[in-house]
């Protein structure tokens, strides 16, 4: 099992009914100390804002790739948006 995730890292995950890629979002801190973490869902190479959602660690399966710090602050910028419904998501 995966232990240990990193903000930003991008992994293959089995989820409810395939396995796809998954960006973790949770804070380091939160992500060192928790079974689980808060990921997005990619669908066709793309980020959907609107499957937020915890799941545990042992559902990932291999790290695959890394956000930089400032495509992560445009997925925080996006997260911010759709949250509070002021705008529709920018495609990162």
């Amino acid at each position: 099992m995966i232990k240990t995730v990193k903000r930003g890292e991008v992994y293959l995950a089995n989820m409810d009914t395939d396995v796809q890629g998954v960006l973790i979002v949770q804070n380091n801190r939160g992500n060192l100390f928790s079974p689980t973490t808060i990921v997005l869902e990619i669908k066709d190479t793309k980020i959907d804002y609107f499957s937020l959602r915890t799941i545990d660690k042992s559902r990932l399966i291999k790290r695959v790739g890394q956000l930089s710090t400032y495509q992560m602050q445009q997925v925080s910028e996006n997260m911010t948006a759709v949250i509070l419904g002021v705008r529709e998501p920018a495609l990162v």
